[in-house]
């Protein structure tokens, strides 16, 4: 088996694939969209695969050393829109890559597996884990990456990505009942065991907090089987100003004619300019075209000037949609980032709020895409790779067969003149 693999060099004279032939251990792990780590002059760096292949023709192929990610961090759609903005901006496809990914990906960790049930491990694999149920996926664990990927599918095996000091995956530990009829040894077990019996599971730090109990109780319930102990992963919580608001807005007529418009193309690849003056309403419907994809079951991005990402601004989002959306912008650290970022591509939420990045959103089923002040130029990155939010907008789009809206009170010059020539689908709310 060869794999195409593109390198992380951001240099024209090696924009392309190289094969690399696939070891047997890895065969039944690679996909496409993985980052791999191969041989390249006298160095090991990271590569993205892009194609996998029976043959090559280039003879006395290298090896991949070794597989980073086990669930592929690029999508197939992701892949193909990379390749496309490479020909049409004339960036290193690599550096594209870079763009779509959170920067956490870009820095040193280390791997390591969390297995939720060690019983349903093969023995010898079991053993590689410690009491906490954790290994670090190193060389050690090649012979059994096969088995490790059937139980990442069977949600039984998790692979974390321990990234230096702010990019870490962040734990709690929790507390579960697992066998109340053990006798336990005076009143501050009795405490403990009362409580868990009440709750069945428990974060450790409110149990501590409630019962009085110390470290020590709770390793003495653990050693016996009365309780077990497991790390829960914890998203960084992004702190606003205003609480969470869902106002109870009926449309005007107006607002009702272009809402109407909008949703009888839900299922069709066209592109809306909505000219609307300041205050006339707009975000509204944009919240409840959202809201009618979210009940297809499909996804939004919605993108905003950096500037307009106010704490009332995502108040709104999240008073509507609750914990269903992620925030993408410049003003989140690399944690946070990353951690919005995962729910995306975990499927954990439906939209995506944010700045001009996010529409690299890793959704795969989207619903519509809304650019909100469309003529800004913030939507357009200078510096390399150099792209426009805008183009890649259209692009996924097309892709999606799904409505594309440009909103805006004072339209960019293009924009007013592709729908005065029925290129876009004029809308106006005066």
């Amino acid at each position: 088996m060869i794999a195409s693999i593109l390198v992380d060099v951001s240099a024209r004279q090696v924009d392309k694939t190289f094969d690399y032939r696939v070891p047997a251990h890895f065969e039944e792990v690679i996909e496409i969209g993985q980052r791999v780590s191969v041989p390249f002059g006298y160095r090991f760096i990271i590569g993205y695969v892009l194609e996998i292949k029976e043959e090559s023709d280039v003879d006395s192929l290298k090896d991949i050393v070794d597989v980073i990610d086990i669930i592929p961090s690029l999508t197939p759609e992701l892949i193909a829109l990379g390749k496309i903005l490479s020909i049409s901006n004339t960036s290193p496809l690599v550096s594209i890559y870079h763009a779509m990914l959170p920067r956490a990906l870009k820095g040193k960790y280390t791997k390591k597996l969390i297995v939720e049930n060690v019983g349903l491990l093969p023995l010898d694999l079991s053993l590689k884990f410690n009491r906490y149920k954790e290994a670090k996926l190193d060389d050690t664990m090649k012979p059994y990456l096969n088995e490790i990927k059937k139980q990442i599918a069977a949600d039984n095996i998790e692979v974390v990505h321990e990234i230096s000091q702010a990019n870490k995956v962040r734990y709690i530990k929790k507390l579960i009942l697992v066998d109340e009829t053990i006798p336990v040894r005076g009143k501050k077990q009795q405490d403990v065991l009362d409580y868990m019996i009440e709750h069945k599971e428990a974060y450790k730090k409110n149990l501590l907090a409630e019962t009085g109990s110390s470290s020590p109780t709770i390793k003495s319930l653990i050693a016996k089987g009365i309780i077990e102990e497991k790390r829960v992963e914890i998203y960084r919580e992004i702190e606003t100003l205003y609480g969470d608001v869902d106002k109870d807005i009926i449309l005007n007529q107006e607002q009702q004619d272009v809402y109407d418009q909008l949703k009888k193309s839900l299922h069709n690849n066209e592109t809306f300019l909505l000219h609307g003056i300041t205050g006339s309403g707009k975000t509204e419907i944009y919240l409840n075209i959202i809201e009618d994809v979210i009940k297809e079951k499909k996804d939004a991005i919605m993108l905003v000037p950096e500037i307009s990402l106010t704490p009332m601004m995502v108040s709104r989002f999240r008073g509507r949609f609750g914990d269903n959306v992620a925030l993408l912008h410049s003003g989140l650290s690399i944690g946070e980032r990353y951690d919005e970022w995962r729910k995306i591509r975990r499927k954990e939420v439906q939209v995506c709020v944010g700045a001009r990045s996010a529409i690299f959103a890793p959704f795969e089923n989207l619903g519509v895409i809304i650019i909100d002040e469309e003529h800004t130029e913030s939507y357009k990155q200078e510096t390399n790779p150099r792209y426009h939010a805008k183009d890649v907008a259209l692009e996924r789009s097309k892709r999606y067969s799904i409505p594309l809206i440009l909103g805006s009170a004072t339209p960019a010059v293009e924009s007013y003149y592709n729908a005065q020539q029925g290129v876009y689908t004029l809308l106006e709310m005066k």
